[in-house]
């Protein structure tokens, strides 16, 4: 064998390597391309607003801890178990942050007495922001407070329902006279306190014998 036949086998030889190479690794390359182009094909592109359709939004706001109200208030005026007379109604703003009214002002005079709501423990009694409050804790979570009320109470205290807590003070709450009574479970989940009491029985009279 001639030293030229011997470069062109090696040539040969070389070339078959390197396309033996080529066939053995183009495989599974060609199977990478092929998963990467479906990726590309199956993904769904990104949604785009549509000016014509509301966006709905969820609330991030925790959940009350709470699946219902209480049972067994009375009304801390007249210990009744519904409302006297309503001076201003619950008002709770969307915002925390945001003016309203997060409780019910209830008709009373000066010196008349107030009464716990329900059975409880005192928690504050004092001046709250300058005004005479009394604050309960009831099993649930639920907190009362009552202003302006001069406490004839301490904190710690264990209350039950209809027991005296103290008396109207004088000046009323921000301006508005009688006795304002709030509630709420946790930090800000303010409740209509007038939910507490039990609701009204309607009993329809029958019509007059002709």
């Amino acid at each position: 064998m001639t030293l030229q036949q011997t470069s062109q086998h090696m040539a040969f030889d070389g070339t078959h390597q390197a396309v033996t190479s080529c066939y053995r690794f183009r495989p599974p390359l060609l199977f990478l391309l092929f998963m990467v182009v479906l990726m590309m094909v199956s993904t769904p592109p990104p949604a785009t607003a549509n000016p014509s359709q509301p966006q709905i939004t969820r609330s991030t706001h925790p959940a009350s801890p709470h699946t219902g109200h209480p049972t067994g208030f009375t009304n801390p005026v007249t210990r009744l178990p519904r409302p006297n007379r309503v001076l201003r109604t619950f008002n709770k703003p969307a915002k925390n942050w945001l003016p309203g009214h997060r409780g019910v002002d209830l008709e009373a005079a000066p010196t008349d007495p107030i009464y716990a709501a329900g059975d409880g423990t005192v928690i504050y009694a004092g001046i709250l922001a300058g005004i005479p409050t009394v604050s309960i804790e009831h099993p649930g979570g639920l907190r009362t407070t009552y202003q302006p009320v001069l406490p004839l109470v301490a904190v710690g205290d264990t209350v039950t329902g209809q027991q005296p807590i103290g008396t109207l003070a004088p000046g009323g709450t921000h301006g508005y006279p009688g006795l304002q009574w709030g509630a709420k479970f946790g930090a800000d989940d303010y409740i209509n306190p007038l939910t507490l009491l039990p609701a009204p029985v309607i009993r329809l009279k029958p019509p007059p014998s002709a």
